[in-house]
């Protein structure tokens, strides 16, 4: 029996740098198939090879037995094959329901009240009814990400294309979306998901891919992927570099000397004698209480830190964004809205340094500019921020100085103002 995907030496690069070198891979009808590896491992470029939205180099791309190499994008929708991006880009103009139905009529080629019964049905089981008549501009981030869904399930696929759909959520969103995706799957939808955050992939995936400079690293079930030493040195670091920023804050232990602040050593110290000392952390996710409105997660923050120049006043005056949501749950808000929060939520322990991680994750490039202005003006007021961040470029333009890493050793160092973009992204990208 064929695969349904099957993937024959395919290779991409862009100029001089290869991103996919030469990669053979094939998923079975059925499959729900993991795909991880560090920023910069060729993930979404495999996507886009797969999806028809990137040319391959070399090689040659089958589904269901079909050459399909050449095969347009929209041909490849046709087909069944949907996708869904990063960051969802809907038609902000258009309501839910119609950003539905020209996903279905012109992904899944149907028409009149055939595409509408469809559109309806992908929106149901993404629980979007209630939606319909909203326009997409006005979704919060987690709705947004279901659109996203909808729109791809609205062109009918077989094979469906993932990519990071749970950067930005809550634990508790995240949990929600993993449920539908698998709920999705056992309808007897192939589904191809690209994650960030492994452990969504490990509760649901039935096999897992590890990418690595665009080559397979590992292939298996998803425990004995993650449990292999190669995999572990190259994906999720070596023991030196694990969680880098949560060493700092006493989430992960540490060495005492491992951590020096003001000339002492404070490695392997409690999360609240690190606070205490002012060092505060906006983590990745975010990791609002979802229960809590914008006001309380807040006033949480500020009764857990130092005292200083910012109060939950001082916040609102300076971010009149959440000034005006301070009553709203923290789950309703926007992706950029809650990371203001979060960020807002950092600051009211008065640190002094700032560690913020993948501020840009899941984010649109409004909200990345509105987040960025707030941490320009928290620099200018004397406190360092170090920020951890896979946007090579805006991090680049945001700050003073850089370090690239690679399996926990600093490859390369300098002023962000004069970094050498080629050098950057040998040292990023490990080619």
């Amino acid at each position: 029996m064929l695969p349904l995907l099957d993937l024959r030496n395919v290779s991409k690069r862009y100029r001089d740098m290869v991103v996919i070198p030469e990669l053979t891979v094939a998923v079975e009808t059925g499959d729900f198939v993991g795909v991880i590896g560090p920023n910069g491992a060729g993930k979404t470029t495999l996507f886009g090879l797969i999806s028809g939205n990137l040319n391959c180099d070399g090689g040659q791309i089958l589904f269901d037995g079909q050459d399909i190499t050449h095969l347009s994008a929209d041909a490849r929708c046709r087909i069944g094959i949907g996708r869904t991006f990063q960051i969802p880009q809907p038609f902000e103009g258009m309501t839910v329901f119609e950003n539905a139905l020209v996903a279905a009529t012109f992904g899944a080629g149907l028409r009149g009240r055939s595409a509408e019964l469809r559109a309806h049905e992908a929106l149901s089981r993404c629980g979007l009814d209630r939606f319909g008549d909203v326009p997409a501009g006005r979704l919060a981030l987690l709705q947004r990400k279901r659109l996203e869904l909808s729109r791809a399930l609205a062109t009918e696929p077989r094979l469906l294309l993932l990519d990071e759909v749970a950067g930005g959520l809550t634990d508790a969103e995240v949990g929600e979306l993993v449920e539908l995706v698998s709920e999705i799957h056992r309808t007897g939808v192939t589904v191809l998901w690209i994650e960030h955050l492994v452990h969504a992939l490990v509760s649901a995936a039935d096999r897992m891919l590890v990418l690595a400079e665009g080559r397979l690293l590992g292939d298996g079930g998803p425990k004995t992927v993650l449990n292999s030493r190669e995999v572990r040195d190259v994906y999720l670091g070596s023991d030196l570099d694990e969680g880098l920023l949560r060493s700092i804050v006493g989430s992960v232990k540490v060495p005492s000397d491992a951590v020096r602040l003001d000339g002492k050593s404070v490695g392997g110290r409690s999360e609240t004698d690190q606070l205490h000392d002012g060092i505060a952390l906006v983590p990745e996710g975010r990791r609002l209480f979802p229960s809590l409105s914008v006001e309380e997660n807040l006033l949480l923050a500020s009764r857990n830190g130092r005292v200083g120049p910012w109060t939950i006043a001082r916040l609102f005056d300076q971010v009149p964004t959440l000034a005006n949501l301070k009553s709203r749950p923290s789950t309703s808000l926007s992706g950029g809205q809650q990371q203001l929060v979060a960020i807002g939520r950092a600051l009211l322990a008065n640190p002094r340094y700032l560690l913020c991680d993948e501020v840009s994750l899941g984010l649109s490039p409004v909200a990345v500019d509105t987040v960025y202005e707030l941490l320009s003006s928290v620099t200018s007021e004397g406190t360092a921020v170090v920020l951890v961040e896979q946007n090579v470029r805006r991090a680049l333009a945001g700050s003073a100085r850089y370090y690239c890493m690679q399996k926990g050793h600093v490859v390369l160092k300098g002023q962000s103002s004069s970094a050498d973009y080629a050098r950057v992204s040998t040292a990023y990208f490990g080619v």
